[in-house]
């Protein structure tokens, strides 16, 4: 490699490890908030009247932060696979062939060729198997608190024992789509390790 295609190297290197920390850090972030927004809204003790009005604004500011926070991490993805294949070419002596763009700062996958979704999917299953499998527990988050949003808009009236066994089968959904998220994690990993 030569000098520039050392310092773009590296530079495009910092881009995608700080990518991979976000990466990792949106899920988390996700969890906590909807953990706890989700532990708030069945939590309080209000009067009913102002619960009915409490819960789903709790709910519903949880769902919309999580299905925020999801596309920034597609989209952080996206672009995490984009700096991958820009380091490929820089390695291979390639560098030449990358995009000269003074204005733009990152590199998308549109430009190396991958333009086609499921090319992208394809290097998201077989490249970054940890971060699509926290992605796809973050759409489930996603839709476990819109789900909710919407149970509390809907049955409002809920009291005592109701409310807890409600809130009883929200965790066990909550629980299931984690161990789903495990297992699916687990069947990659070993399909990958047979290719």
């Amino acid at each position: 490699m030569t000098n520039w295609n050392e310092v773009e190297y590296q530079q495009i290197s910092e881009d995608w490890r700080h990518r991979d920390n976000l990466t990792w850090q949106i899920p988390s972030i996700i969890v906590v908030i909807g953990g706890a927004l989700i532990t708030a809204a069945f939590a309080l003790n209000i009067d009913l009247k102002y619960l009915c009005i409490v819960r789903p604004i709790l709910l519903g500011f949880g769902a919309l932060l999580s299905l925020c926070l999801t596309f920034a991490l597609a989209q952080n993805l996206w672009y995490q696979v984009g700096s991958g294949e820009a380091l490929i070419k820089i390695a291979n002596d390639e560098g030449y062939n990358l995009p000269k763009d003074e204005m733009r700062r990152t590199l998308s996958p549109k430009d190396f060729c991958i333009s086609k979704k499921r090319e992208f999917i394809k290097r998201l299953f077989t490249k970054l198997t940890g971060s699509t499998l926290l992605l796809i527990l973050c759409i489930c988050i996603a839709f476990i608190l819109s789900g909710l949003f919407i149970w509390s808009i809907v049955f409002t009236k809920l009291t005592g024992s109701t409310l807890l066994l409600s809130l009883l089968i929200s965790l066990c959904i909550y629980i299931v789509f984690i161990f789903l998220g495990l297992l699916i994690w687990f069947i990659i990993s070993k399909i990958r390790h047979r290719n």
